[in-house]
């Protein structure tokens, strides 16, 4: 993310509300700038989500905010004037940002609130279950849904009345696995599983069969063996010899040998991270000294899994482990139990955004607005849509040739909200090409009821400023806040940046605001043994008198091909950062010993440099602050000039009176 791209979104979070409060609805006008008017309101819910400064606790007071609040309103209205709240960009930006803030907005917040409870209490539990899969395809009519569902009830009566699981499991399981494994899935935990398959195995008991269970796999026929306590998450290296699929019995046994021979090197005390690096086959975690990422139940194969959680302390190491991939040896690096519900609260909220399990609320959330809006439909005018439309007319888009549609008749009425049979037509030729199975019915309810839902939740979103006055300030701030980007980095940042003869004369009006410290100007000779002392202080006490310069120091010690003479180099430091040498007495030409990691050294003071500016392209950065500051100050002043500023005194003593 670029520095700007930071600057911006923290622009908007200053002036965004998150944690909203109790509001009175009060739209006293507190500040009139220019023609616009600014609400008591307004001021107000801006002022309680700043007010603190940091994490001090301290609060700002009000008329210091007032100044701030004002000059950022300044700000934003002249880029309003501007234009600037029209640009296709700037339009195409706050919609994407509506579109994220307005989510929350149109779900049932209360199923979702559930739905993250439900989450934390399974993610308290592993799950060991087998399943059965009779694979159905999709959107079947009802009619084909009870046949597959007749023949996964009939394969659980095999198993309830005594057959074994996994043999019925690789018998009749469309699962491919399931010939190996025997339908055997190991330990899951929450969001492993698609959400139907994870509540049925969470709802059986340990021991018991499931009812067939459908997915959009199919039907599935689960049987639990067993429900533990969660371990948590652990983070492990580990070191693999890799035994490719098919390999020859020599092959699997130069491996063992080997992984034993980089357990001895680990137990005698070799770093695991450098035999990780040499020997593992694992490149991607080898690079990293074997490590790999946290995981938690089911992300790991079993055999790896165990060993690893049975790992006691940090630092234990497994013994050696056979996989499918080869051979394992493990180290435990750390280990976290699974946290509270405010720990996991919020990971848990975006999982279930991100899954499927956000259609429950969905359809609650529509539910809700079709009783709200009073949504009503004219069945009758579906019937030409029944009649013509079935999965073949409806991939091929045949159905609109086979019979005249009325295009006029009011469908679906809603809150003053007529859509006609055209406007229903219209949203199934835009499904070009859908692919949906069952009789002509089911096909037509699933696209009305599709079609509904899309218009109940383009009103609803329509209304969100009107219905909800936290969204409408919430939008209104995030407006402003890109406003006040835009302009600032117009007027101030960019033009910092890219005006360079600005620059340098800012830079040189204040320069005396730059100056450096006194410098130290010396000689470091270096030295590779303590018999050539004598030399460097014979030809210091020569250069003295008559105040040689480095190229006499460096021709009385030409450098020769052993890389045992010795080096002179000119330095010049900062008198704070020359005090790294530890002298005391700081004057021309005195000379001084020292010993550091690189050897005997002494040092010949040359000269002593009074405070001057420091050059332009040293502290560039900071002058560029300043003059972005410098900026920011001429165009509030400007500002201030511009556009005529009124407080209303008695709604700001109100406000006083009511917050302090």
């Amino acid at each position: 993310m670029t520095t700007m791209k930071i600057i911006k979104i923290s622009l908007i979070f200053l002036f965004s509300v998150f944690q909203l409060f109790a509001q009175t609805s009060d739209n006293s006008v507190l500040l009139n700038i220019g023609n616009s008017e600014i609400s008591k309101q307004e001021f107000e819910r801006i002022y309680m989500k700043n007010r603190y400064i940091g994490n001090t606790g301290s609060d700002i007071s009000i008329d210091e905010y007032l100044d701030l609040f004002i000059k950022f309103k300044l700000k934003v209205i002249q880029a309003e004037e501007l234009g600037y709240d029209t640009l296709a960009s700037f339009v195409s930006e706050l919609n994407g940002y509506r579109d994220q803030l307005a989510k929350p907005y149109l779900t049932d917040q209360s199923t979702i609130s559930e739905l993250v409870q439900e989450a934390y209490e399974r993610s308290k539990i592993d799950v060991h279950a087998s399943h059965i899969l009779i694979k159905t395809g999709i959107d079947l009519s009802a009619e084909k849904q009870q046949e597959f569902y007749k023949k996964a009830y009939k394969i659980r009566e095999r198993i309830v009345a005594g057959e074994s699981f996994s043999t019925v499991a690789r018998g009749t399981s469309d699962d491919p696995s399931a010939k190996s494994n025997g339908g055997d899935l190991g330990y899951f935990t929450v969001f492993q599983m698609i959400y139907p398959f994870e509540t049925a195995a969470y709802n059986t008991p340990a021991g018991e069969i499931s009812m067939p269970v459908l997915t959009r796999f199919g039907y599935h026929i689960i049987k639990v063996h067993d429900q533990r306590e969660s371990r948590g998450s652990i983070k492990v290296a580990h070191i693999m010899v890799a035994v490719p699929r098919g390999s020859s019995k020599a092959t699997e046994e130069q491996a063992e040998a080997k992984i034993k021979i980089i357990q001895e090197k680990s137990l005698s005390g070799e770093d695991f991270r450098k035999l990780a690096k040499e020997f593992s086959d694992d490149y991607n975690s080898a690079k990293n000294g074997g490590e790999l990422p946290w995981f938690g139940t089911g992300k790991m194969i079993p055999e790896f899994d165990l060993a690893a959680f049975a790992l006691k302390s940090n630092g234990d190491i497994s013994e050696p482990i056979k996989t499918s991939y080869g051979w394992h040896l493990i180290k435990r690096i750390d280990k976290k139990d699974l946290g509270n519900f405010e720990a996991n609260k919020d990971e848990l909220e975006r999982k279930i955004f991100a899954g499927k399990r956000t259609e429950i609320a969905k359809y609650k959330f529509i539910k809700n607005l079709t009783e709200e809006y009073s949504f009503k439909v004219d069945s009758s005018l579906l019937i030409p849509f029944y009649l013509s439309i079935n999965d073949s007319s409806l991939t091929d888009g045949s159905w609109i040739k086979n019979r005249n549609f009325e295009d006029s008749g009011i469908l679906i009425n809603f809150t003053g909200n007529k859509l006609t049979t055209g406007d229903f037509k219209s949203y199934i030729v835009a499904q070009k090409g859908l692919k949906l199975r069952g009789s002509s019915k089911d096909i037509v309810d699933k696209l009305l009821s599709d079609y509904s839902a899309r218009e109940l939740i383009a009103f609803e979103k329509s209304r969100l400023e009107e219905k909800y006055p936290d969204f409408k300030y919430l939008i209104k701030e995030y407006h402003d806040g890109m406003l006040l980007f835009e302009i600032s980095d117009k007027k101030v940042w960019s033009k910092a940046v890219e005006d360079s003869t600005g620059l340098k004369e800012f830079y040189q009006k204040n320069k005396k605001d730059y100056m450096a410290e006194e410098k130290i100007r010396f000689l470091e000779f270096t030295l590779h043994s303590p018999e050539q002392e004598k030399s460097v202080l014979k030809a210091i006490k020569k250069g003295r008198k008559k105040n040689r310069k480095l190229a006499y120091y460096q021709k009385y010690f030409p450098t020769d091909t052993s890389g045992n003479s010795v080096q002179v180099e000119s330095k010049e430091f900062y008198l704070t950062d020359f005090k790294q040498y530890k002298f005391s007495d700081l004057q021309k030409n005195l000379s001084k010993k020292y010993t550091d990691h690189d050897g005997i050294k002494i040092i010949l003071i040359t000269k002593l440099l009074d405070a001057q500016p420091k050059q332009l392209n040293e502290i560039k950065g900071l002058v560029t602050s300043d003059y972005q500051n410098f900026l920011e100050a001429v165009w509030e002043e400007a500002l201030k000039e511009n556009y005529k500023v009124i407080v209303n005194q008695d709604v700001l003593d109100d406000i006083i009176s009511t917050i302090q």
